[in-house]
């Protein structure tokens, strides 16, 4: 699992959850704070929170991340 982790779990590519995450964005307050767990590289998600100033922290437990 280890080299594949980031590339299983990432979504940047999955146009799908990069949309639910710009959605679900947009409907929270500006500088929401926002608990992202199981977030592994945090692309594109924080990028993407990040922008209205919300404010997030990820979690991630699965060992090394590239």
């Amino acid at each position: 699992m280890r080299g594949r982790y980031s590339i299983s779990c990432e979504h940047s590519s999955n146009p799908f959850a990069s949309a639910l995450t710009e959605r679900l964005a947009a409907l929270l307050p500006a500088g929401a704070s926002i608990e992202d767990l199981g977030c592994g590289t945090g692309v594109p998600t924080a990028e993407i929170l990040a922008e209205p100033d919300h404010r997030e922290v990820g979690v991630d437990m699965g060992g090394h991340v590239e």
